[in-house]
């Protein structure tokens, strides 16, 4: 089982935990993952960047969205 599940075709490339103090405190110790997303989906999922908070070592809450709008359009011109 993993300790955190991430929607289907999103293509999660990137993973850093945060250990700095420039960002908020809400952000600091939490993990952003980065998002390609699928090119072929009439529903594009993905295209973004997730925050998700850890605490003592495991994911402590469902992601949020921490920085989106890489993609104009919600439906791909797929066909």
């Amino acid at each position: 089982m993993p300790d955190y599940e991430l929607k289907s075709h999103t293509a999660s490339l990137g993973l850093d935990f945060y250990t700095k103090n420039s960002f908020p405190e809400k952000y600091r110790n939490g993990a952003f993952i980065t998002q390609h997303g699928s090119w072929n989906r009439k529903a594009l999922s993905g295209y973004k960047v997730l925050y998700v908070l850890f605490k003592n070592g495991k994911p402590a809450g469902d992601a949020e969205e921490f920085l989106t709008g890489f993609v104009k359009d919600s439906v791909a011109g797929v066909g």
